[in-house]
């Protein structure tokens, strides 16, 4: 029997705001953190809506991590059929059979303290449980998602000491910090990780082959790498230019890579090529883009050439948009729409348009002079543009890709399932947490 306390409070919350309940009539819902105070009130609160009114119960699933405390809590509402106990950690995978229409998020710790003593503990569930359960989400097509814990709500917690400096110094001492008190590495996790690199290289070495006449960016990226100067700066675009020199291109702590990693914007490259010129007394700077992202920002050339700034761009030629045709073609059934000349899209003759403005040109079609023509272009004074001719197909991989199903629909796997996709039982056995329920669906 619920006590005195609760009761008024449930029959305030329910008889004397006037919401709209019957939107929850016959729902599923399920709501994380049960065993806190407030989820534990929104638990309580669909349960006696079941019992006031007459109408299709909404059915409550309640996720705690501690069952002796969930059972105790909710000891008077056993045996009920619209109350069901998940008992869980919500940053691991959370998979539910039954159908559910809305999910609100509330297990977290709730109190400010929590992040200078436990921070790891108070923002796994806010980030891992979030994605785990937005995964969820998805999967049930959920009708709606309510995030209750946040730091807005927590408030500003106010250090023990506060440090004010730059941030290049305060990391510097920091790990100057680590002679005196050494981290002990996680060998085993260590070891792990080299077994999947000798099992899974990255880029696989199916897509990692050139043609007569054509330049592979994987062999190119690799190619590179043994060319750069100890102190070399290299800046990145979008699509096929990303993706290979992020997987391909082999750094020393002594080189600095410039990229946009989280927006992957078409253009970025030239204008990053350029500041980190400048930041750097106008030392020369590398430049990997294609000929769809330069288009978008093809005026900066002429600053490239006012300020005589020793740019060496190295152009995949593909046609201009590769990575977007990959997923046309693995989504779309091999339809183009605006992705080459067949749809109207043509990149001009670029040899042609950097000679305009100043610029000394290279064309790269033959695999077997890659290394003597990269040497050549590193060494040539000024701005410099050479074309690598590649091939508008060319297969891009290991990368996150959606996968078609038979029936038409569309599964996208989580971080770890990567195209080209492995059978689902060597997935399976290579996972330390089990097959994501999205893998699963995929059917390779």
């Amino acid at each position: 029997m619920r006590s005195k306390i609760v009761a008024e409070d449930l029959a305030h919350i329910v008889e004397d705001f006037d919401l709209p309940w019957s939107k929850l009539e016959g729902k599923t819902i399920l709501v994380t953190g049960a065993n806190g105070m407030l989820p534990a009130y929104m638990v309580e609160t669909l349960l006696y809506l079941n019992e006031k009114d007459d109408r299709t119960k909404t059915k409550v699933i309640g996720l705690a991590r501690n069952k002796e405390r969930a059972l105790a809590r909710f000891a008077h509402y056993k045996n009920r059929d619209d109350l069901e106990l998940l008992i869980q950690d919500v940053c691991d995978i959370v998979s539910i059979e039954t159908k559910i229409d809305y999910i609100i998020h509330a297990a977290s710790q709730a109190s400010p303290k929590y992040y200078g003593n436990d921070p790891v503990g108070t923002l796994s569930p806010n980030v891992l449980g979030t994605y785990n359960l937005l995964s969820l989400a998805r999967h049930k097509r959920t009708r709606g998602f309510l995030f209750f814990s946040s730091g807005a709500v927590y408030g500003q917690v106010r250090p023990k000491t506060l440090i004010k400096a730059d941030a290049y110094d305060f990391i510097s001492q920091l790990i100057s910090c680590l002679d005196k008190q050494p981290v002990t590495a996680q060998n085993s996790w260590l070891e792990q990780c080299k077994t999947w690199q000798e099992k899974y290289p990255s880029p696989d070495p199916a897509y990692n082959q050139s043609e007569p006449g054509i330049i592979n960016s994987y062999n190119f990226t690799t190619s590179l790498s043994r060319h750069l100067a100890s102190d070399a700066i290299i800046a990145t675009d979008a699509g096929t230019a990303f993706t290979c020199t992020h997987q391909g291109l082999e750094l020393r702590s002594t080189q600095r890579f410039i990229a946009s990693r989280g927006l992957g914007e078409m253009g970025f490259g030239l204008p990053a090529a350029i500041g980190a010129s400048f930041a750097n007394d106008k030392k020369s700077v590398v430049l990997i883009t294609g000929d769809g992202s330069i288009m978008l920002n093809l005026q900066e050339l002429q600053t490239v050439a006012t300020h005589k700034l020793p740019l060496k761009v190295f152009l995949y030629v593909n046609n201009g948009y590769l990575a977007i045709r990959a997923t046309q073609r693995n989504l779309f059934d091999e339809q183009y729409p605006a992705t080459g000349k067949e749809t109207g899209v043509v990149c001009p003759d670029m040899q042609k348009l950097f000679e305009v403005f100043g610029f000394k040109t290279f064309k790269m079609t033959h695999p077997g002079s890659m290394n003597t023509m990269i040497k050549q272009v590193l060494a040539t004074n000024g701005p410099v543009m050479c074309e690598v001719m590649m091939k508008p197909d060319q297969p891009l991989g290991p990368r996150l890709a959606s996968h078609l199903q038979p029936d038409g629909s569309i599964v996208s796997p989580p971080l770890e399932d990567l195209y080209p996709f492995l059978p689902r039982e060597q997935l399976a056995q290579e996972m330390l947490i089990g097959l994501h329920p999205r893998s699963a669906e995929i059917k390779p």
